[in-house]
C-alpha cells in the first residue's frame, strides 16, 4: 500500500509542478516588450517640416548599461509616416514623442493604438507653436 501511494505522488507531484502559473509580462506594464512590432501612423497635419525622435522606455541590459531604442522622423507638410516599435514601453503601452529643431520644443508619452497627427499653430508673435495629438 505504501508503494502504492508512493507511486501515486510520483505521478501527480510532476503534474502539479506543471500545473503552477508562470510569470508573465503583463499587457502595457512598464519595459515590455512585444513578441510582434506594433504599429501607428505620423501625420503632419501643418504647413511646414515637423522633426523628431520616437524613443522606448530606458532598458538595463545585462552589461549593466542602460539603452534607449530611438527612430527619428521628419514629416515634409501633410506627409505621413508609419512608425513601429516592440518596445521596451512604458507603461499603457507607451512611447516617448519629441519634436525637436536644435532643441525640444514638444514631449509627451502616447500609444500606438491609433494616428499621432503633429500639429503647428501660429501663436503669439508670428511664433509657430509646435504639438502632438498625443493619448
Amino acid at each position: 500500500m505504501k508503494r502504492f501511494l508512493f507511486l501515486l505522488l510520483l505521478v501527480f507531484l510532476p503534474a502539479a509542478v506543471v500545473a503552477q502559473p508562470l510569470p508573465v509580462v503583463l499587457e502595457g506594464q512598464e519595459g515590455e516588450v512585444t513578441s510582434a512590432p506594433i504599429c501607428t501612423f505620423l501625420v503632419n497635419r501643418s504647413n511646414q517640416t515637423i522633426m523628431g525622435v520616437v524613443y522606448t522606455a530606458p532598458q538595463t541590459v545585462p552589461s549593466g548599461q542602460t539603452l534607449r531604442r530611438s527612430q527619428n522622423f521628419r514629416l515634409e507638410s501633410h506627409e505621413k509616416k508609419q512608425i513601429c516599435a516592440t518596445g521596451p514601453f512604458y507603461e499603457g503601452r507607451r512611447l516617448e514623442l519629441v519634436i525637436r529643431t536644435l532643441i525640444p520644443l514638444f514631449t509627451c508619452r502616447t500609444t500606438l493604438d491609433r494616428e499621432i497627427f503633429l500639429d503647428a499653430e501660429e501663436g503669439e508673435g508670428g511664433i509657430k507653436k509646435l504639438s502632438a495629438a498625443c493619448n
